[in-house]
């Protein structure tokens, strides 16, 4: 049996909130994680495209083969559903490199909500001077700077420097926070991760595949912050801000000026000149390197309503760029989107209304309802496959509810609110609409009071005694004339049959004679 929406929902939404407790709390999820051995990604060759594999045609992305991509694994999912639309060795364990630092981001916005930690961080040691050619913002030992500086820095420079003192700042140590990395990994349902440090330098310990990845990416994009929602002035971004951010200027500190920093992301860096990468469609989110792991990206994309999230590891440099436009590419080849008002615009609800005026006999009070969305700041999509469109299309009548509130007399103003119209998204709240009145309608001119109308005339008026109008009269007279005359018929009836029964009865005269 399916689901009611409002059940649906809460079992989709149940692990974010639960996810935002914990961080509340602070409590680790230990009993939750299950026990991790200790396997090993196997060592493999420099990245290279398959030499067999036919060529990449980019007018036809519908035909994209797992061959055509460089990467060793990869994996697409629609970032609404989490639904898998490509995938090429996506549980093979993998280096992630400094796609890491995206759990890392997702734990310190959570941390910068839940926590109430000072906003101002004191550099350790550890933190100034991470390992050797480590990708840093930089910062320096001592340095004061605000978790958000840090945040921005990791993300945008990828600064495992930032990355550290994020973790000693939530949760003590590095090793600590790590603890509490792999206790989500594993609440959010990633079953082969592990994570020994915040940033992502290698450590033969420290592996995922690409399908967890593309499940931690997808929670943090789907995270919304309540806090720079309900109250801006506390200005914490969201993860999806975050990543998508072209340039950040840092705050000056007692060790460095302000400081302008611009992402290392080429899928979505527009400001980079002769920037080969940039994809229209790009929105973020993260890249990463090392010698063990090769060249790695996390990416996001959205076109006309479908958002995209992929993950390609162990690609080349410039492949991991062009991998994923093909990933992205090609689920928009697969997957469309339409809205609630689109469908109901296919076959709008029409109402007749009353007591319209002889000008619109033409149309004879017929009035198409128009719709819009109650609450603009919230847009839903249904995005899916052909086949599901058309069944949302098919099925909307069973997913909707219409209430026609207003009467329908005239007159009719355009763009009156007439109704509302319930959507009930699977795994989501209900959605309201409002269905105006596309067009005016006059009332007649002579067209008498409605019950309604005398009621609402009547209780407006101050006097306590009803009105008195000769108009009051007019029945009443009309029926008793009516009664007056048929009884007076009816009367002048009886009389004549009265007088022709007597006639009858009178004796006929005799013959009489005379002599």
């Amino acid at each position: 049996m399916p689901l009611h929406p409002r059940m649906s929902w809460a079992r989709d939404k149940l692990p974010v909130l639960l996810l935002c407790l914990v961080f509340a709390l602070g409590t680790p999820l230990h009993g939750l994680a299950s026990s991790r051995s200790t396997p090993r990604p196997t060592a493999m060759p420099q990245p290279t495209r398959d030499s067999n594999a036919e060529p990449y045609d980019a007018g036809t992305p519908e035909r994209l083969m797992p061959e055509m991509l460089v990467a060793h694994a990869a994996i697409l999912v629609e970032a609404q559903s989490g639904e898998v639309i490509f995938e090429k060795n996506a549980d093979d364990l993998m280096y992630p490199a400094s796609t890491t630092k995206i759990m890392t981001a997702m734990l310190t916005i959570q941390s910068m909500i839940y926590d109430n930690l000072p906003e101002m961080v004191v550099v350790s040691p550890n933190a100034g001077n991470p390992p050797p050619n480590s990708s840093r913002v930089p910062i320096a030992t001592g340095e004061e700077i605000s978790m958000t500086d840090l945040l921005y820095g990791m993300m945008l420079r990828s600064g495992n420097d930032a990355a550290t003192a994020l973790a000693e700042h939530i949760a003590g140590s590095e090793a600590a926070f790590a603890e509490r990395m792999n206790d989500t990994a594993a609440f959010l349902g990633c079953q082969s991760t592990n994570f020994v440090n915040a940033h992502g330098f290698h450590d033969p310990n420290q592996y995922t595949t690409a399908r967890d990845m593309a499940i931690i990416a997808r929670t943090a994009m789907r995270l919304d912050n309540p806090i720079s929602t309900e109250e801006g002035q506390k200005g914490i971004p969201t993860f999806r801000e975050v990543s998508q951010t072209l340039e950040y200027r840092l705050a000056p500190t007692n060790h460095h000026p302000r400081r302008r920093i611009i992402t290392n992301n080429d899928f979505i860096n527009e400001t980079k000149e002769n920037n080969r990468h940039l994809y229209t469609y790009g929105t973020g989110i993260k890249s990463g390197f090392h010698s063990q792991a090769m060249y790695c990206f996390v990416g996001s994309a959205q076109r006309n309503g479908v958002e995209l999230i992929s993950v390609v590891f162990y690609s080349s440099d410039r492949e991991r760029w062009s991998d994923t436009r093909r990933l992205m590419e090609y689920g928009f080849s697969q997957y469309t989107s339409t809205t609630p008002e689109a469908i109901y615009k296919e076959s709008p609800r029409e109402i007749n209304i009353s007591g319209f005026d002889l000008s619109d006999a033409q149309l004879r009070g017929r009035l198409e309802l128009g719709i819009r969305p109650l609450d603009t700041n919230r847009k839903v999509t249904i995005v899916g496959r052909e086949d599901r469109i058309d069944a949302v299309k098919r099925d909307f009548n069973q997913l909707t509810q219409i209430r026609i509130t207003r009467p329908d007399r005239a007159p009719v103003t355009a763009g009156e609110v007439m109704g509302y119209l319930t959507y009930f998204p699977e795994g989501d709240m209900p959605v309201e609409y409002e269905l105006y009145a596309t067009r005016s309608i006059e009332a007649r001119k002579d067209a008498p009071l409605t019950l309604e109308e005398i009621k609402l005339m009547t209780e407006a008026d101050p006097n306590s005694w009803p009105r008195f109008s000769l108009e009051f009269l007019v029945v009443p007279f009309t029926v008793a004339l009516a009664l007056f005359l048929l009884i007076k018929l009816l009367r002048r009836r009886r009389i004549r049959r009265r007088s022709r029964r007597q006639q009858k009865r009178l004796p006929m005269p005799k013959t009489r004679s005379f002599r």
